[in-house]
């Protein structure tokens, strides 16, 4: 949409964001009591999870890590993972509740997407506005489209793709500062009451139809 207003100008653009049901997504009301690394998506290039995995090892104290999905690397990344003493799950793809599951009992939600060659990257995932309703900080990078959702030390926390060091630098210092998460994690609820709310949006993308119909 950033393109098109750029061609068109602003004033000629209306960007109305999906939106989360947020009544499926309460936030949650208690932090983990342990450490876990939670990641959503296919087991694909763009979603840079080898990264993940090079990253994590260099943690100081590399926590579980649950990756729900399914996909062509995850062979690849099973051995990546056991060659670097990652504690890693696999469960494969998972449904919407179990999703919603995990991420309570997330630490951290971290989507290390990166641009292919091809030129394929991530747009504004889904589990990224689920993980800001629940209260889940996220860590990505701005390879993608979350930076439509998110605003780095404020509602989230971005770092440059495929930058290992940066990326386990953040994890080290996300998981070491509680005050710090449970911060983002809160602006992070407040900005998808605000921007993704689906009756919100859904009620502006109605009245824009008829507004524009009338003319």
């Amino acid at each position: 949409w950033r393109a098109v207003a750029a061609q068109l100008g602003p004033a000629a653009v209306t960007y109305l964001p999906h939106g989360l049901p947020l009544a499926d997504w309460p936030p949650r009301t208690a932090l983990p009591t342990q450490p876990l690394i939670v990641a959503v998506g296919r087991l694909v290039p763009k979603k840079g999870f080898d990264l993940l995995l090079a990253a994590l090892a260099r943690t100081a104290a590399p926590p579980p890590l649950v990756i729900a999905g399914e996909g062509p690397e995850r062979a690849a990344l099973t051995a990546q993972a056991q060659q670097l003493g990652v504690d890693l799950q696999l469960p494969g793809h998972v449904a919407p509740a179990a999703v919603r599951d995990l991420l309570h009992r997330a630490s951290l939600l971290v989507l290390p997407s990166r641009r292919t060659p091809q030129g394929d990257r991530d747009g504004l995932a889904n589990v990224i506005l689920e993980a800001m309703a629940v209260g889940v900080p996220v860590l990505t990078t701005t390879a993608g489209a979350a930076t439509d959702g998110l605003d780095h030390g404020r509602t989230g926390w971005l770092v440059a793709p495929e930058d290992v060091p940066a990326l386990a630098a953040a994890m080290d210092r996300l998981l070491s500062d509680p005050p710090l998460t449970a911060a983002l994690g809160a602006r992070a609820r407040a900005r998808v009451e605000h921007r993704f709310n689906l009756e919100v949006n859904s009620t502006m993308l109605a009245r824009w139809l008829r507004a524009h119909h009338a003319r």
